[in-house]
């Protein structure tokens, strides 16, 4: 399991205020041959300028790659343009 904690981007906005809270929809991705990720949820609830660790769940087959990149994207569900990205390596 590879553990990040994401940062949330600033300013973000919905009408006249700034939003206490944003939802963003994570995706995972690994790059390694034998190597899979998946996340238990693919959503996550920040508050503004804050961050959350986000588990991302890495399995390997027999006679996989001795390492992988496991990468974590998050995009905002108000603003899809602002996202985080986070990357950790497998072993």
């Amino acid at each position: 399991m590879c553990r990040r904690r994401l940062q949330g981007p600033k300013g973000i906005f919905s009408g006249g205020g700034a939003v206490a809270r944003n939802i963003y929809r994570l995706s995972a991705a690994v790059y390694g041959a034998g190597w899979s990720a998946q996340l238990r949820n693919a959503l996550a609830a920040v508050k503004s300028g804050e961050s959350q660790t986000v588990a991302v769940y890495v399995t390997r087959a027999a006679g996989s790659a001795p390492s992988a990149t496991v990468t974590l994207k998050a995009a905002s569900e108000s603003d899809p343009a602002k996202t985080a990205t986070a990357a950790c390596t497998a072993r």
